[in-house]
């Protein structure tokens, strides 16, 4: 599976796949599949395990866009910078969900993730103006 994404990564683009983007694409293949395992089997704290899985589908996610614009497939992923914003709030949310038994979100805890959410719209408005600007 892993060798017919790479043939068509290496179709689509315009440049050699080397060492490091293949590296990319195992840790994307990874996280994916330690998501999935994650999200369906939810044994001991399943809350645990959904934040987990969705902290490591980000990761996922993160490492097809470097792929992608680093294979020049797209041209440029102005908001592969959002999961990153996420990576703190979610691995406060695991580590709370770890340590207290009975632990639930509740409406404090989406205070942290504002300042993605912040990110994630200013940077639409600002590929908006700046596709408006050159079109």
């Amino acid at each position: 599976m892993i060798c017919q994404i790479c043939d068509l990564v290496i179709e689509k683009s315009n440049m050699s796949f080397n060492l490091l983007n293949a590296l990319i694409l195992i840790i994307m293949y990874q996280a994916l599949l330690f998501a999935i395992l994650l999200w369906l089997f939810k044994n001991g704290k399943g809350l645990s395990n959904i934040i987990l899985s969705v902290f490591t589908f980000f990761i996922a996610f993160h490492s097809v866009t470097t792929l992608l614009v680093d294979l020049k497939i797209i041209a440029n992923f102005t908001y592969g910078v959002v999961p990153s914003l996420l990576y703190g709030p979610l691995l406060l949310l695991y580590s709370k969900s770890l340590i207290f038994n009975s632990y639930s979100i509740v409406k404090q805890e989406i205070k942290h993730f504002i300042f993605p959410l912040l990110a994630f719209i200013l940077l639409c408005n600002w590929d908006y103006k700046r596709e408006a600007y050159w079109r």
